[in-house]
């Protein structure tokens, strides 16, 4: 797994397929993020590096995370969104999951990593 550092975000990389980064609470509170849309942030997430497919975790303040995904074409990760109560299109789609940051982040990347 390699990390890296694009601007005050840190990022993940796995397997040089899969990219993901967390915005916390408390990243949102100290960069003034309001969390009404994330496509803007996984778009850029999913450019970053050559990737298959990306996610971003976003926690919220009633207790959930909102997961994002992007991929490239021949990947589902509506598939995976699913598996989460979730939905999309098979190169993007999203959820909504109960739960920690951290427990929620394992959870999505372990079924994300059996797409690849």
């Amino acid at each position: 797994m390699k990390h890296f550092s694009i601007g005050a975000r840190d990022y993940q990389k796995w397997n040089g397929r899969l990219i993901w980064t967390t915005l916390s609470l408390e990243d949102r509170h100290k960069i003034g993020y309001p969390g009404r849309d994330d496509a803007d942030l996984v778009n850029v997430l999913s450019s970053v590096e050559d990737m298959d497919v990306c996610v971003i975790f976003i926690e919220q303040s009633d207790g959930t995370v909102k997961v994002s995904w992007r991929a490239k074409l021949g990947f589902d990760v509506s598939a995976v969104a699913i598996q989460f109560e979730g939905g999309g299109h098979k190169p993007a789609a999203g959820a909504t999951i109960q739960g920690q940051l951290d427990s929620v982040k394992e959870d999505v990347l372990k079924a994300t990593r059996k797409l690849l």
